[in-house]
């Protein structure tokens, strides 16, 4: 859990900071043979977010579902709390966000 909690930390504050290259390497998506390439990875860093924690964590095997809560930017309504529940997956040893694709 330690090892996911790290990951969690630097994958948003890398999202935070729009640090693309950091996000991208923690995607999923971004292993070879799975379709994310650095360029896609610039549509993942969403709506401008801040104060982002990690709420809960519940590890399923290789599987593991996380609650955050934060600040997203949010056009004329400002900075509006939000709560977000993701998938980060275990693959060879590491943890990576699940990254969805869009067709």
């Amino acid at each position: 859990k330690p090892a996911l909690e790290q990951r969690i930390a630097k994958y948003w504050a890398a999202r935070q900071i729009r640090d693309i290259k950091t996000l991208y390497e923690i995607e999923s998506g971004s292993l070879p043979g799975k379709g994310l390439t650095l360029d896609k990875a610039m549509g993942l860093a969403g709506l401008r977010d801040k104060n982002v924690k990690t709420e809960e964590i519940a590890i399923d095997g290789e599987r593991a579902t996380v609650q955050l809560k934060g600040d997203v930017l949010i056009g004329t309504m400002g900075w509006t709390p939000q709560t977000l529940q993701e998938t980060w997956v275990l693959i060879d040893g590491q943890w990576y966000h699940e990254t969805k694709l869009q067709e």
